[in-house]
C-alpha cells in the first residue's frame, strides 16, 4: 500500500493534535487531543487492512519521507516501509479489550508477553 500526499498531509495534521494514533481497518481515521478538546475525523483514499496503533505518528512520517514512493506492508507485529531495495519498519501496538469496561488497551508485542504471564484479578 502506498500513502498518497493527501493522506500524508492528514497524518501530519493529526500528529499536531495527538502524537499517537489508532488506525482502524478501513478508510476512516480519527484522532482526539489529549485534553479531549479537539476531535477530528478524515476519510482517506487508502484502505488500511487491519487495526493497529502507533505511539509516535511522527516516526512514521519521518520514515515515509525518507523513501520516495514508499510501499507499506503489514506484518503481525510491525509496519514495513520499503522502496528501491531499502526497507525499515515500525513496531506497532496491539489492541486488548478490557473485559469489564470494554475499552481497548494497547501493548507492544514484547510487553504483552510479560503482562500475559502475570496474574490479574478475575474481572480484568
Amino acid at each position: 500500500m502506498k500513502l498518497s500526499e493527501d493522506t500524508v498531509q492528514v497524518l501530519k495534521n493529526f500528529s499536531g493534535i495527538n502524537q499517537s494514533l489508532q488506525f482502524k481497518a478501513g478508510k476512516t481515521l480519527k484522532t482526539i487531543s489529549p485534553l479531549k478538546t479537539i476531535f477530528v475525523e478524515a476519510t482517506v483514499g487508502e484502505d488500511f487492512p487491519k487495526e493497529f496503533a502507533l505511539y509516535d505518528l511522527n516516526k512514521l512520517l519521518a520514515k515515509v519521507s525518507l523513501y520516495k514512493d514508499a510501499d507499506l506492508s503489514f506484518d503481525d507485529d510491525k509496519l514495513n516501509i520499503s522502496a528501491n531495495k531499502k526497507s525499515d519498519y515500525i513496531k506497532y501496538l496491539f489492541p486488548y479489550k478490557h473485559k469489564s469496561t470494554s475499552q481497548y488497551i494497547y501493548f507492544m508485542n514484547f510487553i504483552f508477553v510479560e503482562i500475559s504471564q502475570m496474574i490479574f484479578p478475575k474481572d480484568f
